[in-house]
């Protein structure tokens, strides 16, 4: 009998790690006027020095289950009265005409109840989304094999070297206007659905769904949240953009780790340092370093030298 679900090798480790790597790549290739501290960097001089302002990057990544459509493999008639929450998500997608082909992609939220105050891993990435200063999503591959997810990854480093995606010519680096677009064609980054969180639940047992494209994602208990696309190419060459064109709606370190600390009492209660006790930026890296290990969500922050941005914006 063919199963309606289609197995998938990937691991969330595994994409947690190869995402954080690409950023690290990344990052070299804007010159100092922007610079993606992961949570596991180690903070420099400069960093303190010529990086005043910031946006913070909420990460949670996602192993993707891929869903046969309804095309491929014919829904039941009836509604089984114990119908599973996939087939339901297939049955929302055939009846709402969502895209399915090849097939789509589901992914549950984390079920775990052993975090400080049994607060669920979703609300807690929920509360991160407060744009413009901070920002909060699921990753998630649209490929359901490690072969075709490692060759999107090899396929842009391979494009860097014949000076394609970020524009990496003759030992210069070009940021803003010039790099943005390499970045929305990366097909790494073209590869991975982000799915922004939308609203606090009250029990783990919903989805998101979305196409093979990353269009129509869905939310089950069913709605339809966005038609798309989502990519994570888009969601970083968008914000790229802003940090270049309005370097004004970026924080300070300071008003960055002071409205984080604010928010985060909540659950980090007494398990970390007080803010008035430490630099912002360190205290910005504990945090991150506690927020990963309490409720697996990762920290990026993109620091800027806002000086020099605003100097790149007058001379486009």
């Amino acid at each position: 009998m063919v199963s309606y679900k289609i197995p998938s090798d990937l691991a969330e480790k595994q994409i947690e790690a190869d995402v954080a790597s690409y950023f690290g790549y990344m990052s070299p290739l804007f010159g100092k006027r922007l610079r993606l501290l992961d949570v596991n960097e180690q903070i420099t001089g400069a960093d303190k020095k010529y990086y005043r302002n910031g946006v913070a990057y909420y990460f949670q990544f996602k192993k993707p289950i891929g869903l046969r459509s309804t095309d491929d493999l014919k829904l039941p008639v009836a509604k089984r009265k114990n119908e599973s929450k996939m087939m339901e998500i297939r049955r929302f997608r055939h009846s709402n005409k969502l895209d399915q082909a090849p097939y789509s992609i589901c992914f549950p939220l984390h079920g775990d109840a052993s975090t400080p105050n049994n607060q669920l891993q979703h609300n807690v990435l929920y509360g991160y989304e407060k744009p413009p200063y901070s920002r909060a999503m699921y990753i998630c591959p649209m490929a359901l094999s490690s072969e075709e997810y490692e060759r999107a990854m090899l396929e842009s480093i391979w494009r860097r070297w014949r000076g394609d995606p970020f524009l990496h010519h003759a030992g210069q680096t070009v940021f803003g206007l010039g790099a943005a677009p390499a970045i929305f064609t990366a097909p790494f980054l073209r590869g991975h659905a982000t799915v922004v969180p939308h609203t606090v639940v009250s029990t783990p047992d919903h989805y998101y769904s979305f196409s093979k494209h990353a269009t129509d994602i869905a939310f089950h208990s069913p709605e339809l949240i966005t038609k798309g696309p989502t990519r994570l190419s888009d969601f970083l060459g968008g914000e790229f953009l802003r940090m270049f064109r309005e370097p004004e709606t970026m924080v300070s370190i300071e008003d960055l780790a002071r409205k984080l600390y604010e928010h985060s009492r909540s659950w980090t209660q007494d398990r970390i340092t007080q803010l008035d006790d430490i630099d912002p930026l360190e205290w910005i890296q504990l945090h991150g370093t506690l927020l990963r290990k309490q409720f697996g969500i990762r920290q990026v922050i993109a620091l800027a030298d806002q000086q020099r941005l605003a100097e790149d914006n007058d001379r486009q």
